[in-house]
């Protein structure tokens, strides 16, 4: 996210905010199609979702439609979509065919087809059918030359029409191949086929240049991870294998966002200052923030964490939020 933006962000995060239960717009949610082949002909997996931004919100229904609130720029593309992610701004989408498409701020990715990906402000990631990771800035680019990268060291903000910390995630990117990538606010991390998180980060220094840029901070300890989402400045995974499965992992961090407690997961998501996972069980837990409070009760298939508050997805049903829900974020 922009340093100044993420300012705010932290100071209208702690505020805190309303705790009440709030609902999107009623809509219709079909019967669900099976998700395509895609072009590659590997299979993206499908599940209805829901995505937050600084000020709106997407939800991903059975039916493959998009449905968006708040204040976003431009309107959610026609068409069936398998997946979504939002960052400050902006929203991407996987397409049947798993070319990639976004709206909002920013709305260039790059060409060809994508199993997963995971959006950021000032870059994104995606994971391609043959687990290449691919990483683009705003301005849909994944790769800038070496002079650019030299002159552009050592400079914070813009350089040259181009973010620095979009280009040095972009140019950072691990080698390998990878089953899952999440994208945080200065930082990114992606699983390796066998659990293993590998995260990178722009380098603070000239020490940590020679590094390659890897932050220890927000880096996951060493284990096998099903699942790993990425906040401001912290991260968090989900342990898989015998008698840690479930687990929910966190590093880094500031105000309780790396002390998950004993919760057994399926699912997490973490935001400026608050993150949520999902239990066994369908009912979410979260930490973090200034007691952003899940409703008692409701079960949800899927979670989202976004600025100032959270939103979970029941089963058939429409976006259920809880935190500061006085804002155009709560649906």
């Amino acid at each position: 996210m922009r340093a100044s933006m993420l300012s705010l962000a932290l100071a209208l995060s702690a505020c805190g905010g309303a705790q009440n239960e709030a609902r999107a717009p009623s809509s219709a949610d079909p019967t669900p199609t099976p998700a395509g082949a895609g072009s590659q002909g590997v299979r993206v997996p499908f599940a209805p979702q829901i995505t937050l931004g600084t000020d709106f919100g997407c939800w991903l229904k059975s039916n493959h439609q998009v449905s968006c609130w708040g204040d976003l720029e431009g309107k959610a593309p026609k068409g069936e979509l398998l997946q979504i992610s939002a960052a400050s701004f902006h929203v991407c989408g996987i397409k049947k065919d798993q070319s990639v498409v976004c709206w909002g701020a920013h709305d260039q990715a790059p060409a060809g087809a994508f199993a997963q990906i995971s959006t950021g402000d000032e870059a994104s990631c995606g994971v391609r059918p043959d687990g290449q990771l691919v990483c683009w800035d705003a301005k849909g680019r994944t790769q800038y030359s070496q002079d650019l990268i030299d002159k552009c060291s050592g400079e914070v903000g813009d350089c040259e029409g181009a973010s620095v910390l979009g280009m040095r995630l972009v140019s950072r990117r691990p080698s390998g191949t990878f089953k899952r990538v999440a994208v945080g606010g200065r930082h990114a991390c992606a699983l390796t086929p066998d659990g293993s998180a590998k995260c990178w980060a722009p380098a603070e220094s000239d020490e940590d240049e020679s590094a390659g840029g890897e932050i220890d901070d927000v880096a996951l300890p060493a284990g096998k991870y099903s699942e790993v989402t990425a906040g401001f400045m912290h991260t968090c995974g989900i342990l898989e294998g015998s008698g840690a499965a479930g687990t929910v992992v966190c590093a880094g961090g500031v105000e309780g966002q790396s002390k998950p407690g004993a919760n057994t997961a399926k699912s997490i998501a973490a935001g400026v200052i608050l993150s949520c996972s999902l239990g066994l069980d369908g009912q979410a837990a979260c930490w973090g923030g200034d007691g952003a409070t899940p409703p008692s009760g409701k079960k949800f298939v899927a979670l989202a964490v976004g600025l100032r508050l959270a939103c979970g997805l029941p089963a058939g049903g429409d976006p259920v939020c809880w935190g500061e829900t006085d804002s155009s974020a709560a649906p």
